[in-house]
C-alpha cells in the first residue's frame, strides 16, 4: 500500500480540513501525520513542545534581520528531518507554506501537495504580523511555491491571487463541513442569532454586538467563542456583551458538536471586514456549518461568501460592514422569510457538504501517484 504523510503545524484532533483528508485517503493509502496533537487513529510525530510559544518569541529578531532560513530551521524541525530521513513516502501533503520546506527536506522523491488554505502573503492585517511575519511569508512563497507538484486553496479568489502573483495554478477545495442529517428548527418567539469561532481582534466581533443594539427586542445573539488565541480580547468582548440585554456568551463545544449545537438557532451572522486579502476572499468553515445547521445566513459583503449566499438564496448580504446596515438587512426579514432561508439551507445541505471535497482530494492524489508509477516504469 502506498504511503502518504500529512503535515500541519496545528493540533490534528481539531483541524477539520486535515481530518477530512485523512478520512478521504486512509482506505487506499497508509497515512502518517505530523502535528501538534494526535488525531486519535493514525501514526503521529510531534513537531512542537510545551515551550514552543516562548521559543517562538525569542526567535522573532531573526525575522527582522531577514535570517529567514535560520529562523525556519529550529530544533524541532531538524529533529523531524533526522527522525524521518529513512522513511520513503509516496506523497506528502503540507498544510500552509510554512510546512512546505519541511516536506521538501523529508521527501525522498515524494510527490508534494501544498494545501495553502488562505493567501499567505497577506494572511493577517494586524501590526505585529505585518511587522514580523509579512516578509517571511513572502519569502516562503517566493522560494518554495514552485517546488510543489500540486497546490490547493480554499476559494476561487485566493486561487486567482496565487496565480496572478506567482504564476502557480491551484485546485480549489472549499472548507465544507461533513453532511449532517438535520432539519431546520422552528422559529419560536425571539429570533435567535449565533456566531461561533475564535475571539480574534481581526474578526471584529464587536460589530456583531453593536448590531444587536439596533435590532433591540425580538432578537438575541449568542456568541460561542474560543478564547485561547487572545484571552485579553475575549475579556473586551465580554465587557461589551454585558452592556446589552440581548447578547450572551455561551461556552464553546468541540468542533464535531458545533453543527448539532447551533441547529436550535435561526440565523448565523458574520461580519468579516476585509482587513487583509485572505479575509477579503475568505470562505470559512463557519459558513458551511451554518448551512449544515439549517440556519439562515446574514453576512457583510464578502466576495466568496456572498456569491454562495446570493446564488443559492441562503440569506441576506448587508450593503456594507456597519452594524446599522446589518441590522437593517436582518430586521427587514419576516419570520416566514427567515424560515424560507432555513429551508433553502436544508435543500442545499448535501450539495454544500464535504462530499465533493473528499472526491477532489482522492482524485488529485490518485492521479498524481498513478502518473508517478507510470513514469517509473
Amino acid at each position: 500500500m502506498k504511503t502518504i504523510l500529512i503535515i500541519t503545524k496545528k493540533p490534528l484532533h481539531k483541524s477539520p480540513r486535515v481530518l477530512k483528508q485523512i478520512t478521504a485517503l486512509k482506505s487506499n493509502y497508509e497515512i502518517s501525520t505530523i502535528g501538534l496533537t494526535p488525531s486519535g487513529e493514525e501514526e503521529h510525530y510531534y513537531s512542537y513542545d510545551k515551550l514552543r510559544k516562548v521559543k517562538h518569541i525569542l526567535r522573532l529578531p531573526l525575522l527582522k534581520l531577514r535570517m529567514f532560513n535560520k529562523y525556519y530551521w529550529d530544533k524541532n524541525k531538524i529533529n523531524l528531518v533526522n527522525k524521518l530521513s529513512h522513511y520513503e513516502y509516496d506523497a506528502i501533503i503540507a498544510h500552509n507554506e510554512e510546512m512546505l520546506p519541511l516536506a521538501i527536506e523529508i521527501s525522498n522523491k515524494s510527490k508534494i501537495i501544498l494545501d495553502a488554505h488562505e493567501y499567505t502573503p497577506d494572511a493577517d492585517g494586524t501590526f505585529l504580523w505585518r511587522f514580523f511575519l509579512k516578509n517571511y511569508s513572502e519569502y516562503l512563497c517566493d522560494t518554495y511555491l514552485n517546488k510543489s507538484d500540486a497546490m490547493i486553496t480554499v476559494s476561487d479568489g485566493i486561487s486567482k491571487l496565487y496565480c496572478e502573483k506567482y504564476g502557480v495554478e491551484s485546485y480549489v477545495i472549499k472548507n465544507s463541513t461533513n453532511y449532517f442529517d438535520l432539519s431546520p428548527s422552528k422559529i419560536e418567539g425571539t429570533v435567535k442569532l449565533i456566531h461561533h469561532g475564535f475571539a480574534h481582534p481581526g474578526r471584529k466581533i464587536e460589530l456583531m454586538i453593536e448590531t444587536m443594539k439596533y435590532l433591540g427586542n425580538g432578537y438575541s445573539l449568542d456568541l460561542m467563542l474560543d478564547n485561547r488565541l487572545n484571552k485579553r480580547h475575549y475579556k473586551k468582548i465580554e465587557r461589551k456583551a454585558q452592556k446589552l440585554h440581548n447578547v450572551n456568551l455561551v461556552d464553546p463545544v468541540p468542533f464535531e458538536e458545533i453543527v448539532y449545537r447551533i441547529n436550535k438557532y435561526d440565523i448565523g451572522i458574520y461580519i468579516l471586514k476585509p482587513f487583509c486579502l485572505s479575509a477579503k476572499y475568505a470562505l470559512p468553515n463557519k459558513m458551511f456549518e451554518f448551512v449544515q445547521a439549517r440556519l439562515a445566513i446574514a453576512i457583510a459583503p464578502a466576495a466568496e461568501m456572498g456569491k454562495i449566499v446570493d446564488s443559492l438564496n441562503l440569506g441576506v448580504v448587508a450593503k456594507d460592514y456597519s452594524p446599522k446596515s446589518m441590522a437593517k438587512a436582518i430586521s427587514g426579514l419576516s419570520k416566514e422569510k427567515i424560515m424560507h432561508y432555513k429551508e433553502q439551507a436544508h435543500k442545499h445541505a448535501w450539495e454544500l457538504s464535504s462530499q465533493k471535497g473528499i472526491k477532489q482530494i482522492r482524485t488529485i492524489v490518485d492521479n498524481m501517484l498513478a502518473e508517478s508509477t507510470t513514469s517509473d516504469v
